[in-house]
């Protein structure tokens, strides 16, 4: 693959299709994995919707359109939030694991005289 941006969304759908022909995912499974509508994309509907001449019809579904913009937002920036917290979590286990293992290493030198042991009188 050539990592160019414009073919990876092409080769994702036709890796799919094969994956479907192949029968080794359902159809359904293969548009549920497909990207759906983005914020902006759904604004841009919106705004073509609305305008003078707009029907109310129109604008109650750029109204619609503008809400589940936003809900996706939010739903984005929620799943955004947790990713981060879960993420700063794993850092902080992983940095408590070090010390833990620093602590154990030490312990087990001193037992066995490698490194002295700390005489808290002298560094006083």
């Amino acid at each position: 693959m050539d990592g160019d941006p414009w073919r990876l969304p092409t080769l994702r759908i036709q890796r799919l299709q094969e994956a479907v022909k192949a029968r080794r995912i359902s159809s359904a499974h293969a548009q549920s994995l497909l990207a759906g509508p983005t914020p902006v994309s759904l604004d841009s509907v919106a705004g073509l919707l609305e305008g003078p001449d707009a029907s109310p019809h129109d604008r109650d579904t750029s109204q619609r359109l503008r809400g589940m913009a936003e809900m996706v937002r939010n739903l984005s920036a929620a799943h955004d939030r947790r990713w981060a917290d879960q993420r700063q979590q794993e850092r902080e286990a992983a940095a408590e694991q070090k010390r833990q293992a620093i602590a154990i290493a030490e312990a087990e030198l001193l037992r066995r005289g490698v490194i002295p042991i700390p005489n808290p009188q002298k560094a006083a």
